[in-house]
């Protein structure tokens, strides 16, 4: 009977023991959006507020646009506008589009359908860049959002990648065509 009770009392240790390491053990936990790695727009393109000599933000959908550039003092001003620009929202504007964040890009197939992304056919904003002196210009096009609801997919100079591009920034620049910053 005590080595019946022994083993008895052997088992019910090694189930305690049990229980205490698995409680005890750190759980994984989910990062949140927050956490992950973030990165900007300007940083992949090479651009910086500086280097931008003109923004065009235009709705594909009904061609309306909303056009700010630099004088030939470096001062933004809205070509075409009628009004006096508030600077502080055209260089936020600026500073938007070189810090629009991303969360993951996506490889693109050869010859895509972004139908599926929301360009039906040409998504919902047109970011056109022109870079001072010869460097060029880029071109950012929007399409719809992501089933999350928190990015737009979008496609940069027709590189073979779609962006999951922060929704934030890109509803922003949206507001300011349809109520330019102007007083």
């Amino acid at each position: 009977m005590n080595r019946r009770m022994l083993i008895i009392l052997g088992v019910v240790f090694a189930a305690l023991a049990l229980i205490t390491y698995l409680q005890s053990r750190p759980t994984p936990v989910e990062t949140p959006a927050a956490d992950r790695f973030v990165s900007f727009i300007g940083r992949d393109l090479n651009m910086t507020v500086l280097d931008i000599q003109a923004i065009r933000l235009r709705d594909p959908q009904t061609e309306q646009s909303f056009i700010i550039s630099r004088d030939a003092d470096g001062n933004w001003t809205a070509p075409g506008s009628d009004g006096r620009l508030d600077l502080d929202a055209a260089s936020n504007i600026a500073k938007t589009v070189v810090l629009m964040p991303y969360w993951q890009t996506v490889e693109l197939s050869e010859s895509p359908d972004l139908a599926q992304y929301g360009f039906q056919p040409n998504g919902v904003l047109s970011v056109e860049i022109v870079l001072a002196g010869d460097q060029g210009g880029h071109v950012i096009a929007v399409g719809g959002l992501s089933p999350t609801g928190y990015e737009y997919y979008t496609v940069i100079d027709e590189q073979p990648r779609l962006y999951l591009m922060e929704r934030g920034a890109v509803d922003y620049l949206m507001g300011q065509i349809t109520q330019p910053p102007l007083t």
